[in-house]
């Protein structure tokens, strides 16, 4: 399994001078805008969960690696794959942000943008300027290898969808990889995508740009993610200018086109609500891949606590980390510090994840906040990761759209939700606190789209209709009685539960079926032997007529044939009601 842990050194002090607060509104603080606190001394710990998938990724990069086995040797930033310094790299790794797409042939790009207000209106969306200028890693990219170019994005102006700092948007689509071997051996496998939408306002200034580490003792694995620096008040910047966020309006339903040389993950989870996500490719062989959806509010959480303050069984949660334990400060990723005195430095954790640990650790930290939330920003981020279905059996392939989740809250598990055949309940872990940073009960919501084949595959179902109804149950074991749908429609089985409350709910769904119809075999006539009839005679005629109604015929289920693409492969199905194998369509 690869590992990947998210490192990074203590942010310059530069940032507490930079006001919280957009042009304008020096008053007004702007949750969007939240800077963690600093760290206030040593022998502290301190979380951090601000669930933004593109704010720790902002910086492109290509970096080359001298490894033996998963052991880094040699770390370094490159600036394209034939940079002389990096020519006896074996392993490589990329990281960066897609620009709008220039050209009908551009690739890994932006191709369009998208806003459609509650009636239904398409709004006016408008190309605007590039942003930010050059960053010291940016790089050049080689599509024949898909290896998109580092470097800038673009903004978007839509006038008739104004925001508190004008009406400037970013589509931020952040996309790595890796691959093996030389630099011109192979093509980079392409592992994440990570789409966030934003509105900002741009400020000028002087501005920390953050940047890949390429200090070797800093990774104990090739596949770590070891950085320095940034400015966490920024969506991304340069030295010189900064995009601000704004809070996202609600009421308008954003999207973009999104066209790469590769094939996108299958499964989709992220914050956001009403989702429209769509895989489909063109005559090149590109992955076009359309999302929409609503932004949502979320809780986020950040705070310094002594270690002597802390309870026993969060300390004893660490302890049974790999070593040595990452995040931001003093003690970050150090095995010498880690192994001294714990009062001698200071550590905090700022999980990215969401596997049972990450939820684990979440829950850990929710008492010592007190069951409340720091703030609750908005949020429009999106994450695609075939990781979380290409272990089990039922996988679709990279080129099939097989599900979307999405939730306003701060933990939840990624993947799709557990089958328990015991009860016949798929379940489904969130988590959240349960006040806002005003006291106010914090409400939440769950969607589930899920295409219906992988659904039946995964949890054993049969074709027959599927019936569910949706339940939540608290951690005091108590069901609450929310608002909830429940549909299935093209191929697509939708839940969706919204108004519970937190900390740390399970959304149980009770699925059952009707009972599949029978299915009709007809019963093969007798071949009949050719033999010589004399035609009957009034003896041999039958002197009485048959009683009783006369029996039907046997109706034999007619069958039709029909034609399913997958890329290039055709395949026919000739059946009684005919269905494409999974991962194909009905051309």
């Amino acid at each position: 399994m690869q590992m990947k842990k998210t490192i990074s050194t203590l942010l310059i002090l530069i940032m507490a001078s930079f006001t919280l607060s957009s042009p304008g509104q020096a008053d007004t603080p702007v949750a969007e805008q939240f800077v963690s606190p600093f760290q206030p001394g040593e022998g502290y710990f301190g979380y951090r969960s601000i669930p933004d998938f593109t704010l720790h990724f902002t910086s492109p990069v290509l970096m080359g690696m001298e490894t033996t086995g998963d052991t880094a040797n040699a770390v370094r930033s490159c600036n394209s794959l034939t940079d002389s310094k990096c020519a006896n790299s074996n392993f490589w790794t990329f990281s960066t942000a897609l620009d709008a797409c220039t050209t009908v042939n551009s690739n890994n790009c932006i191709d369009a943008v998208t806003a459609v207000d509650d009636s239904g209106k398409s709004l006016e969306v408008n190309l605007d300027q590039t942003f930010p200028g050059i960053r010291p890693q940016d790089y050049v990219g080689d599509n024949s290898q898909n290896l998109p170019n580092g470097g800038k994005v673009h903004f978007y102006s839509i006038p008739s969808a104004p925001h508190a700092g004008g009406n400037l948007y970013v589509p931020i689509v952040l996309v790595d990889g890796n691959k093996e071997g030389s630099a011109n051996s192979g093509t980079f496998k392409p592992g994440q995508i990570r789409i966030g939408f934003y509105a900002v306002t741009v400020i000028n200034g002087k501005y920390d740009v953050k940047m890949r580490q390429t200090d070797v003792s800093r990774y104990n694995s090739r596949y770590m993610v070891t950085t320095m620096g940034g400015e966490e008040k920024c969506i991304i910047n340069d030295e010189t200018s900064c995009a601000l966020p704004q809070a996202i309006p609600l009421n308008i339903k954003f999207g973009m086109r999104i066209r790469t040389s590769f094939a996108a993950p299958g499964w989709f989870h992220g914050r956001f609500s009403d989702p429209e996500i769509k895989i489909s490719t063109d005559a090149s062989r590109n992955t076009i891949l359309d999302v929409a959806a609503h932004a949502v509010v979320t809780p986020i959480f950040a705070l310094w606590k002594k270690k002597t303050d802390l309870p026993q069984s969060l300390l004893d949660f660490y302890k049974k980390q790999p070593f040595p334990l990452g995040g931001t400060g003093s003690g970050a990723g150090d095995a010498v510090k880690q192994s001294g005195d714990p009062m001698s430095w200071s550590l905090m954790f700022d999980p990215v994840g969401y596997s049972q640990n990450d939820m684990d650790q979440f829950l850990q930290w929710l008492p010592v906040f007190g069951d409340k939330s720091t703030v609750e920003p908005t949020y429009w981020s999106m994450y695609a990761d075939n990781g979380d279905i290409n272990s089990n059996r039922c996988s679709p392939g990279s080129d099939v759209l097989t599900g979307v989740v999405s939730t306003n809250a701060s933990q939840y598990i990624s993947g799709p939700p557990q089958w328990d055949s015991n009860s016949q309940t798929l379940e489904y872990k969130v988590a959240a606190a349960h006040f806002t940073s005003t006291g106010e009960v914090f409400k939440g919501s769950y969607d589930l789209a899920i295409q219906s084949d992988y659904a039946r595959c995964l949890y054993g179902f049969t074709k027959a209709p599927i019936k569910a109804t949706i339940s939540i149950i608290s951690n005091s074991g108590d069901s609450a009685i929310v608002t909830t749908t429940v549909r299935e429609s093209n191929n697509f089985l939708y839940l969706a539960a919204k108004g519970f409350t937190f900390s740390n709910p399970t959304i149980q769904v009770k699925l059952s079926q009707e009972a599949p119809a029978p299915v009709v075999t007809p019963t093969p006539a007798a071949t009949p032997s050719v033999t010589s009839t004399p035609e009957p005679t009034a003896s041999t005629a039958p002197t009485t007529q048959p009683t009783g109604p006369t029996p039907k015929p046997t109706v034999v289920a007619k069958k039709t044939t029909i034609t399913c693409i997958k890329r290039k492969t055709l395949k026919t199905v000739t059946a009684v009601k005919p269905i494409c194998p999974t991962g194909y369509k009905k051309k």
